[in-house]
């Protein structure tokens, strides 16, 4: 018998295919590891890229915002001018730009914008910048004293606080809010009483700013008066007119004091280092609601009360041109009630006697007192909010304007 050895040359070529195959696949997975690998490296570049660039356009904003905020006129300084040059640093560029919203750059909000450029990236951050205009606190009270107020045996009745360095008083009751710098001590405080509140006070730079528009009350040297009527075009005591009622009496460092009138427009005393007592029925207005009834440099004394009465007066009071209640006539039959109405500044100290209705802020650099004249008597004081002071003040009860920046925005 004859034995035939087996063939293994198939089983040799299978195994060589196999083989082959193996390391096709081997091959193929390492070339497609390193497409990977680099795909990776290229995103990894790419990612790395982007953030530096977004880096850079984000400081080159802080530099622009910093630029911004440190140049009060700043809206004329960059009008037209890139706020930070085109800067080149290594393979990157920086340029900050700024643009109105709408209209042009001399109000309203803008729009700063900072890009950066780098080799296959740009990159932009944003803000827009705002610029937000507050109102002095003292526009948002009722008696505004730099130094003590005091309410001594009297009422005072207001929506605004009050507000003072100090607050004291006796046998008295504040039903607004009480605010004082360091203490308030004494008296009822109804609407409550808060500490470390500082009254913000106008520039007394008001009071020469509002002279340069007045005319001269006294045609001759300055005097004690009664009965008289200042107004636009009106002025029954001297000879010169305002034709916005705006009236500046120069007291000459003179002790005067004023009786039985009525103001429609600003009464401005300067020189006055003697004081100015206001007494019997006076009746006081501005032109417009957002106009001071009365500046003064120095000391003033409010002691007014009852009607202010034509017929007493042998005065009209309401001709042309100085309406009331929006009617003139040219009887002297008319009565009007004591009261000073809208926005009042002293450079100096105030003292309020006996009842009194307010229609705005009493503010004084120095002290307030309120109270009544006699030393066994009671007063009550009435003041009601002005709320179109705050809404267009005199220029001088502007805060500083603040520049705000909106939250950053980044754009690829």
């Amino acid at each position: 018998m004859t034995l035939t050895k087996p063939c293994s040359a198939s089983r040799r070529g299978s195994a060589y295919v196999l083989v082959l195959g193996v390391v096709a696949i081997a091959t193929a997975a390492g070339v497609l590891g390193v497409q990977l690998r680099g795909m990776q490296i290229d995103a990894a570049t790419t990612m790395e890229r982007q953030a530096r660039t977004a880096s850079l356009a984000r400081s080159a904003l802080e530099i622009a915002i910093a630029r911004i905020a440190a140049d009060d006129d700043w809206r004329e300084t960059y009008d037209g001018v890139s706020v930070l040059p085109a800067t080149t640093i290594g393979d990157a560029t920086m340029l900050a730009t700024i643009a109105p919203v709408s209209g042009n750059l001399k109000d309203g909000p803008a729009t700063l914008t900072a890009r950066a450029r780098t080799a296959g990236s740009i990159q932009e951050a944003s803000v827009v910048i705002n610029e937000e205009e507050g109102v002095l606190n003292s526009l948002w009270a009722s008696l505004v004293a730099g130094n003590l107020l005091t309410v001594d045996r009297a009422t005072v009745n207001a929506t605004q606080p009050i507000r003072g360095q100090w607050t004291a008083g006796s046998f008295a009751t504040v039903n607004p809010p009480a605010e004082a710098t360091t203490s308030n001590t004494g008296f009822t405080y109804v609407g409550g009483r808060t500490i470390g509140i500082a009254p913000q006070l106008p520039d007394p730079i008001i009071i020469e700013t509002c002279s340069d528009k007045a005319k001269e009350v006294f045609k001759n040297s300055p005097k004690d008066e009664d009965g008289f009527l200042l107004g636009p075009h009106t002025n029954t005591i001297g000879n010169k007119k305002s034709n916005q009622g705006v009236y500046i009496l120069d007291c000459e460092d003179t002790e005067l004091e004023l009786s039985n009138f009525r103001l429609l427009g600003t009464l401005i005393l300067v020189n006055n280092t003697r004081g100015v007592t206001f007494s019997g029925a006076v009746r006081m207005d501005p032109t417009a609601p957002n106009m001071p009834v009365l500046l003064s440099d120095g000391r003033v004394t409010i002691n007014i009360a009852g009607d202010l009465s034509e017929d007493d007066e042998k005065e009209n009071f309401n001709p042309n041109k100085v309406p009331w209640q929006g009617a003139t006539d040219n009887d002297e039959n008319d009565t009007y009630a004591s009261a000073i109405n809208g926005l009042v500044y002293v450079d100096g100290g105030v003292t309020i006697f006996n009842d009194l209705t307010l229609g705005g802020p009493v503010i004084a650099s120095d002290s307030i007192w309120v109270g009544p004249s006699t030393f066994m008597g009671s007063s009550e004081v009435t003041i009601a909010d002005n709320p179109d002071l705050r809404d267009d003040p005199p220029e001088e009860f502007y805060l500083p304007a603040v520049t705000t920046f909106d939250p950053f925005s980044f754009r690829n």
